[in-house]
């Protein structure tokens, strides 16, 4: 009779062992894609430097900024919750401030924050109005995401056709000092600086200026 019994224990056991390891790997997988997620942002952000990724909305209309970074922006992105508070008068704010700050989440993770106040008068923020911000705060991680992936597909397609002209006029030079002045000169003018070098053979201790060049002045020197 105990037999059987210890067998659908052993059995038991084993589902719960194996249940508790692929929750382990899903936790794994999914800490990994938020850390692969936030590193892509900020490649994509430090890129766009030059574009504005910040905007402070008041009256009388839509101002471009990079400086806003306030305390509840800070809180929420941290913690990855909305935060809904008043600020007194007496801390550091001049003003009383009613702050929602609703944090831009993509698989959960953070990638922004969304921040609404009213300055000089208390207000309650409903359980609706901050459900509507929520909800837009994730239709604004898809979109945003969709964006940048389009713009990466773009930036790869670009990239490949780049490489395909370059190999073929690689492959059109007639002997080896063509493909190489070739390919210094056409790397050199797709990165955009000023010179370049390439050289065959080992390493040289003294210069002897058998490398081919391309000085960006239209001369190319061997």
């Amino acid at each position: 009779m105990l037999r059987p019994v210890a067998d659908q224990m052993a059995l038991a056991l084993e589902r719960a062992r194996l249940l508790q390891e692929t929750r382990a790997a899903l936790s794994e997988v999914e800490a990994t894609t938020r850390r692969y997620l936030r590193q892509q942002w900020d490649t994509y952000l430090a890129g766009a430097r030059g574009q504005h990724t910040s905007f402070w909305d008041v009256e009388p209309g839509l101002t471009p900024t990079r400086d806003v970074w306030l305390p509840e922006m800070e809180q929420a992105f941290v913690s990855g919750t909305p935060v809904n508070m008043t600020t007194d008068a007496d801390s550091n704010e001049t003003l009383t401030r009613a702050v929602l700050a609703v944090p831009i989440k993509l698989r959960g993770q953070p990638i922004g924050v969304l921040d609404f106040y009213d300055e000089g008068r208390e207000r309650a923020w409903g359980e609706e109005e901050q459900a509507l911000v929520v909800a837009l705060a994730d239709q604004i991680a898809s979109a945003l995401e969709n964006t940048r992936l389009f713009e990466q597909t773009q930036q790869r397609a670009r990239r490949e056709q780049l490489i395909t002209e370059i190999a073929a006029k690689m492959r059109a030079a007639p002997d080896v000092e063509g493909i190489l002045r070739t390919t210094v000169h056409e790397i050199r003018r797709a990165l955009g600086v000023s010179h370049g070098v390439i050289r065959l053979g080992e390493v040289a201790h003294t210069p002897t200026g058998n490398g081919q060049t391309d000085e960006g002045d239209g001369r190319d020197e061997r």
